[in-house]
């Protein structure tokens, strides 16, 4: 962790975050109907029925976030309940959460005590500790978001294989059907920028083909290759992205202002290592747009953004010295002009 004398106060203020953040999340106590779809699903698999809403009828996938009904399917046939299991396990990922954004920050060149800024300010916000007790599966997410980061970053600068960014990845895939999509644009940016080692083919291959079995098993199951949800719900259509636009104009009215610093390191040429979580960060809230946002409160489908965009954002301005404010005054513009389309938009 922290080196020198410093370890253990460090260690004891992470500590003392992660604790605000259980009572801050404990004290909202927000479970929407949603979570009982899952639950739901979870409990048939216990149950020995497989992952069926009704059992015995037909198989539909009602749910996105496969792993997550596993680890409560599991949790219930050790005698857990379901709701109880969810609770505990998002309150033990959010917690996770908190510990890999101080990492984070660490890898990206803070010092101990500043990086617990991003853990901090993630413990206080009601956008993330909302997810903590909700039996959703955002708490899950963000820590496989935030674990394949920080496993880049350091299997990156050891010039090794990307055996443990592959597992992060997988997880991060399975926890929600569209965590792919964020896999997708780490490995693209990784081509792109560093291009491709011998030694990233085996831990590519491995992703490949446990992602491949996985997909393959629920065309063989469901009859489809995406989530019965994805179908029904997702349209690339101009009210769409229309609604997408005023969902992210939104975000970026309020907490999202502190993401603004992360523009910078989409085109500075010193950014180095903070450049993949600013493309993921930023990345995702243009995937937000385009698939219409999310009708749940507390912006839960941009909770990844800030996850991985606070460390960034704060390491960015530890880097940018005064004498780049223009480049300060450049990164403003990117929110500024979606917040300024947002509004004009019907």
């Amino acid at each position: 962790m922290a080196q020198g004398r410093f370890a253990i106060p460090v260690a004891l203020s992470l500590l003392l975050i992660v604790f605000g953040y259980v009572a801050h999340a404990l004290w909202i106590g927000y479970q929407p109907d949603d979570s009982y779809i899952t639950y739901r699903f979870a409990l048939s698999l216990a149950h020995g029925y497989g992952p069926v809403w009704n059992p015995g009828g037909k198989p539909v996938e009602g749910y996105t976030n496969f792993l997550w009904m596993v680890l409560l399917a599991l949790a219930n046939r050790m005698g857990v309940e379901i709701p109880l299991a969810a609770t505990v396990l998002g309150l033990v990922f959010g917690s996770a959460c908190l510990v890999l954004a101080w990492m984070l920050g660490r890898r990206l060149g803070l010092s101990p005590w500043w990086a617990l800024l991003a853990p901090m300010w993630l413990a206080l916000s009601t956008h993330f500790a909302a997810w903590g007790t909700s039996g959703m599966e955002v708490p899950l997410l963000c820590a496989g978001l935030l674990g394949m980061v920080v496993a880049y970053d350091w299997e990156q600068a050891r010039g090794r294989g990307l055996w443990l960014t592959s597992l992060a990845a997988l997880t991060l895939s399975l926890s929600r059907a569209d965590g792919v999509v964020l896999v997708l644009t780490l490995a693209a940016a990784h081509t792109c920028w560093w291009g491709f080692r011998r030694q990233d083919l085996a831990p590519v291959l491995a992703l490949g083909a446990c992602y491949g079995a996985y997909l393959w098993w629920r065309h063989g199951y469901y009859g489809w290759w995406l989530p019965n949800t994805y179908y029904a719900k997702v349209g690339l259509t101009v009210p769409a992205l229309t609604r997408g636009l005023q969902y992210v104009g939104g975000y970026l009215r309020g907490e999202g202002l502190l993401l603004i610093p992360v523009i910078v390191p989409l085109w500075w040429r010193k950014a180095g290592a903070l450049r993949p979580p600013a493309l993921l960060c930023w990345g995702w809230l243009a995937y937000g747009a385009l698939v219409g946002g999310d009708f749940m409160p507390d912006y839960r489908f941009l909770v990844p953004c800030l996850v991985v965009g606070l460390p960034t954002a704060v390491a960015t301005v530890a880097r940018v010295r005064l004498a780049r404010r223009k480049a300060l005054a450049a990164a403003a513009a990117l929110p500024v002009g979606v917040w300024l389309a947002s509004g004009s938009l019907p």
